[in-house]
């Protein structure tokens, strides 16, 4: 996280969970990453919502929830691989983790 970032009530700032994170963080937004199979990778941000970010971020322990920020980029730090497109949450749905929504399978996501 740079100097001075603040958390404005709609972009999650970096944090996450064992298998799911916020990174790269800038006055824009984050990266949403996920763990698999022993390797972090991103997330596209095709097909993700603002019911993802919301359901997402509050499950990292943001009370307040997020909105996503597509086409947010890679970068040179970047992960290798993207894990996962046509992510879709649920409310009411079991996602304390990216991977419990709907999804392409991993690593299927040839845009």
């Amino acid at each position: 996280i740079t100097l001075g970032w603040r958390n404005d009530g709609y972009d999650c700032p970096a944090g996450g969970t064992p298998t799911m994170r916020m990174q790269h963080c800038n006055r824009i937004g984050c990266r949403l990453e996920t763990l698999f199979a022993g390797t972090w990778g991103t997330v596209c941000s095709r097909g993700f919502g603002k019911d993802n970010a919301a359901l997402l971020c509050k499950a990292m322990g943001f009370k307040e929830g997020g909105r996503p920020v597509l086409n947010f980029g890679g970068g040179q730090a970047m992960p290798p691989r993207i894990w996962l497109k046509n992510v879709k949450c649920r409310a009411g749905g079991p996602h304390g983790d990216v991977g419990d929504c709907e999804h392409t399978r991993w690593g299927q996501v040839a845009v």
